[in-house]
């Protein structure tokens, strides 16, 4: 790179021409300086913005999935409503298979949690930030609701076996099925939310029911029980 060497100034036009050059060439200097910034700050938000689109396309496609489920999952409930009345009234329980429960597919903020500890957010429209957010933070909820249902499904699956159980044990399942009930409603209604309004820029992918049940437990969901 040259390098401007400062000429002896022998005249007042001299010094002038000198001083013009410096006060001309320091803000170029530092505009340049400030567009090679901004333009690596542009690079990063994009980038940061792709991951963040990603991990929120998986979410959504997860929250589809727990959607595709919901008609055997209402089901589900129904038919084992009907169990628990058969065995209130004494009656043979007819079972044909296993509770089964349904599929939780990845879903959580781990790549916010990320894009937090980064700057380039600090770089990202607010309205874009503000959207990524919400929609992690509901990501975040609706995990958090789905963990808790899975462990009354679990439960639940006790009755795979109702020759070992005992009476007490007829207790704990009715009040994991009460309990099991509201989740799901808290469920279905947080993941619509999540679907119709969390978007961040992201379209809900196209799951179907074959895409959904991929484990041996949630196929039997969507199997009759009795």
């Amino acid at each position: 790179m040259d390098v401007h060497t400062p000429k002896p100034v022998h005249s007042w036009r001299d010094f002038l021409v000198e001083i013009g050059t410096i006060v001309i060439g320091v803000p170029i200097a530092l505009a340049g300086e400030q567009i090679v910034e901004a333009l690596h700050w542009r690079n990063v938000v994009d980038a940061q913005r792709q991951i963040l689109r990603s991990g929120g396309e998986d979410n959504r496609g997860a929250g589809k999935a727990c959607a595709v489920q919901q008609t055997c999952v209402d089901a589900r409930l129904a038919q084992l409503k009907t169990v628990f009345e058969r065995h209130a009234a004494g009656e043979p329980l007819r079972m044909k298979g296993p509770v089964g429960r349904p599929q939780n597919s990845s879903i959580g903020d781990e790549i916010w949690r990320l894009a937090v500890q980064s700057e380039a957010l600090n770089h990202m429209p607010l309205d874009e930030r503000a959207a990524f957010a919400g929609a992690f933070s509901n990501y975040t909820n609706l995990l958090t609701l789905r963990d808790d249902a899975d462990r009354s499904w679990i439960d639940l699956a006790a009755l795979d076996t109702p020759e070992l159980l005992e009476t007490g044990d007829w207790v704990l399942l009715r009040h994991a099925y009460a309990q099991l009930l509201a989740k799901e409603a808290r469920i279905k209604q947080v993941n619509e939310y999540v679907l119709q309004t969390q978007t961040a820029g992201v379209p809900v992918p196209n799951v179907t029911l074959k895409d959904a049940l991929v484990a041996g437990y949630a196929r039997n969901l969507c199997k009759p029980l009795i």
